[in-house]
């Protein structure tokens, strides 16, 4: 399995996300929606099949969760490399992995490359609250697809931070500044409220408390 998750990183990944000052090993690749969907679908189940013991959760989590965070973080919706399913799907693997480490440990193990638990944290939940707040004025089936997923990842980082928010009493006032939590506040209770999707609603009911 870990030879496959480095054949999965160096062959394909690296075309479908590319990272500053990485070239991909073979040559560039255009992968269409359905294609890069069914990639990151099969890293969901890569990570619901690893195990933290034998350090491969960490091994993806290393190398998937900053650049895919960077990548959902960027740019407007399309129908091509930045299609909705696309960005629902990438958002799946960033909860899930998160879900699966259980912590943000896995940052420590390279400080010197990867950014600390509070910037990680902080990117994580702009990235999901951007992808939130797009969908929010649209009516369209894969908009609600992307909303849930993205309210998976805030409910899944907030998880992650209950303890550090304990200690140290700021909660998500330590990660975002005064006019994000009031914007998402603004953008919940409207989710709560209205949104078609019962999931949607339920889950914001949910994360509103920790905005609070």
């Amino acid at each position: 399995p870990s030879r496959i998750a480095e054949d999965l990183y160096h062959k394909f990944y690296l075309n479908l996300f590319p990272q500053r000052g990485i070239e991909a090993p073979c040559p560039k690749i255009h992968f269409p929606p359905p294609s890069r969907i069914a990639i990151l679908n099969s890293i969901v189940m890569l990570s619901q099949g690893s195990q933290v013991e034998n350090g491969r959760l960490d091994w993806l989590a290393l190398n998937l969760l900053p650049t895919l965070v960077d990548w959902a973080s960027k740019g407007s919706a399309d129908e091509d490399i930045r299609h909705p399913l696309c960005l629902a799907a990438a958002l799946q693997v960033i909860y899930t992995l998160l879900a699966r480490c259980g912590s943000f440990a896995w940052l420590s193990r390279f400080s010197n490359t990867l950014p600390s638990d509070t910037k990680f944290v902080c990117h994580a939940l702009q990235c999901a609250l951007r992808s939130f707040h797009s969908g929010t004025a649209n009516t369209e089936p894969t908009v609600h697809i992307v909303r849930l997923a993205a309210l998976k990842v805030i409910l899944t980082v907030i998880a992650l931070t209950q303890a550090n928010e304990a200690e140290s009493g700021q909660g998500l006032k330590g990660y975002l500044n005064t006019k994000e939590i009031r914007q998402a506040m603004s953008s919940l209770h409207g989710a709560a409220n209205v949104d078609r999707n019962p999931e949607v609603r339920q889950l914001a009911n949910q994360i509103i408390p920790y905005f609070a």
